[in-house]
C-alpha cells in the first residue's frame, strides 16, 4: 500500500471519544465503545496534555471524564456517582443503537423544550430544506 495515514495515539483516542459522543447524543451508544475506550487507554501510551487540549477544544472533556468514570465502575469496581448512574441507565436502556425516544429527549433538551423542538421539526431551516428539496434553491417561493 503506497499511502497510509497513521493517527497519533492521542488523536485515535480523541476520535473514539468524539464518535462515542455523537452516538450518545443521537439516542444511545451501547457498551462496546465504552469498553473500547477503556482498553485503548490501557494499551496505548498517551500524552494526557495533548488529549486534554483536543477534548477541551471540542468541548468533550467533561463527557470524556464521565465515560472514563463509567468504564472504571464497570471494569475496575469503582464507586458510582449520581451523574454516572444516570449515564449508565441511559446507555443500558438505549440498546446498541439507541432508541428514538432517547434521541427525541436529547434533541428536546438541546432545543430548550418540547415546543421549540416541535417548531424546529415542523418548520425546518432553509439550510436543511434545500438539500431535501433542491428545487427551492431556484424557486424559494415554494418554501411553505
Amino acid at each position: 500500500m503506497p499511502y497510509k495515514y497513521e493517527m497519533t495515539n492521542e488523536f485515535l483516542l480523541f476520535h473514539v471519544i468524539a464518535h462515542l459522543s455523537y452516538h450518545f447524543v443521537n439516542g444511545g451508544c451501547g457498551i462496546r465503545p465504552i469498553i473500547d475506550l477503556w482498553l485503548l487507554e490501557k494499551a496505548l501510551t498517551i500524552d494526557k496534555s495533548i488529549l486534554t487540549t483536543l477534548l477541551s477544544e471540542a468541548k468533550l472533556l467533561r463527557f470524556y471524564e464521565s465515560v472514563r468514570e463509567l468504564a472504571a465502575i464497570w471494569l475496575e469496581n469503582e464507586a458510582y456517582t449520581d451523574i454516572v448512574k444516570q449515564m449508565e441507565d441511559y446507555v443500558l436502556r438505549g440498546g446498541v443503537y439507541g432508541t428514538l425516544r432517547n434521541k427525541v429527549l436529547v434533541q428536546q433538551q438541546k432545543k430548550n423544550g418540547k415546543m421549540a423542538y416541535i417548531i424546529q421539526r415542523v418548520f425546518m431551516p432553509y439550510d436543511k430544506l434545500k438539500y431535501l428539496y433542491p428545487v427551492i434553491i431556484r424557486h424559494r417561493w415554494l418554501i411553505p
